[in-house]
């Protein structure tokens, strides 16, 4: 799985299962398939015992074993990038998923547009606010927890910035 989840070259995730397919083989002929009582009571207590098990499809009543499609092809792939976003919202997601974070530069690079436009957006749709304590929240994250802290600062803020005044109405 590794090497598809990496995006490795073909050749690489083709070596890979080259190797797989060797192991299984060598494993089966020593051992019987993977399902055989005595082999799941063997990695019972591996947590990966799971996955070693999903790579062999197990027929109960005829109690025979077959390869599973990841000695064939690829079953997974890797995470990439998304490079654009259709709106604010979707590029906020995009920033939560990479970083858990609202990184205003990686929302403005999704949307081809810069920071500060990128924010005022985000503010007037309500969906994200810049805490005059320092960064960016989504909204969720901006309107819970010590809110009447937030709200006194916001006012404070407020009244050096007018950019703080819709946090004081949310």
């Amino acid at each position: 799985y590794g090497a598809q989840l990496e995006n490795g070259t073909k050749a690489d995730t083709d070596a890979k299962r080259k190797a797989l397919n060797k192991a299984y083989d060598a494993f089966v002929k020593r051992n019987g398939p993977l399902h055989k009582q005595a082999n799941i009571r063997a990695f019972a207590n591996d947590p990966d015992s799971p996955t070693i098990l999903a790579i062999e499809n197990w027929n109960q009543k005829t109690k025979t074993a077959t390869k599973a499609d990841v000695f064939r092809q690829n079953t997974v792939r890797g995470y990439e990038k998304p490079t654009t976003a259709e709106n604010a919202s979707s590029a906020l997601g995009i920033s939560l998923n990479e970083t858990g974070t609202v990184d205003i530069d990686r929302i403005a690079g999704l949307l081809g547009q810069d920071a500060d436009s990128v924010g005022e957006d985000m503010v007037r749709a309500g969906i994200a606010f810049e805490n005059p304590a320092g960064g960016w929240e989504s909204a969720e994250q901006y309107l819970s927890g010590e809110v009447r802290q937030k709200l006194l600062q916001a006012k404070e803020a407020a009244k050096a910035d007018a950019k703080y005044k819709p946090n004081v109405t949310a």
